[in-house]
């Protein structure tokens, strides 16, 4: 498994509101991966703050309670639950902090957390998970979005609202497949077509920073005006 995440803040913005963690480790003969996004609702002045509150908890639980989950032995479904149980945690906490300082905020998040050869998805909002295997490229989560008046609006996120909804999947991971687990700024201008065909040159972790960074030059040369971020794994 090779992994490498970045987030930037684009070429129109001078503050960063998505926030990025990824990370592998070996938790006794598991092989585990981890990886979240979380993007800043950009109506909201402070949305930032929503977003580095989630990746820092989600960040604290890996560290923590992640690890007893998987040296207890507890089931990928076990586990999921208890990422929605965080998730709702971090939603009141937000909506209180919010409260007390009398501030607007709120953030997208989609995590990715991969145990072997299988996977779990929680997500809420607008950003995304893409898988890229034998079978193509595939979205696997489900956008929480509204069509109103023509426009496309967020119907859900994180530190806003204390009714969220939590969309969950599952599945098998098998060899050479991928994941990208972004936000809107990238997944909106990216050329799927140069991601899916390039990436089969990508064997290692040079190289897969590598193509990252071509990724997001080639997003920024667009008329995108958001922050771009995404956490890329590719299982080798």
């Amino acid at each position: 498994m090779i992994i490498s995440g970045r987030s930037d803040v684009g070429t129109n913005r001078s503050v960063n509101q998505d926030s990025l963690y990824v990370k592998k480790m070996k938790v006794g003969r598991h092989k585990v991966c981890l990886a979240v996004v979380s993007d800043g609702i950009g109506s909201f002045k402070k949305g930032g703050l929503a977003a580095h509150t989630i990746t820092r908890s989600v960040r604290g639980w890996a560290e923590d309670g992640l690890i007893q989950s998987i040296q207890r032995q507890d089931t990928i479904e076990t586990i999921t639950e208890q990422i929605n149980d965080l998730l709702i945690t971090i939603n009141n906490y937000i909506i209180y902090t919010a409260s007390m300082q009398n501030i607007v905020t709120g953030a997208t998040v989609s995590l990715l957390l991969t145990i072997d050869n299988k996977y779990t998805v929680a997500h809420v909002g607008d950003s995304r998970i893409y898988k890229l295997g034998s079978m193509g490229l595939s979205i696997i989560t489900r956008d929480h979005c509204i069509i109103r008046d023509g426009k496309t609006l967020l119907a859900q996120c994180i530190g806003h609202n204390t009714d969220i909804e939590i969309f969950n999947a599952h599945g098998d991971v098998k060899r050479r497949d991928m994941f990208f687990v972004c936000t809107d700024g990238f997944y909106k201008w990216v050329d799927l077509n140069r991601l899916v065909r390039n990436q089969r040159w990508v064997i290692n972790t040079y190289q897969l920073i590598n193509y990252m960074n071509n990724l997001f030059t080639q997003v920024k040369g667009t008329y995108c005006s958001d922050d771009i971020s995404t956490a890329i794994i590719k299982f080798m």
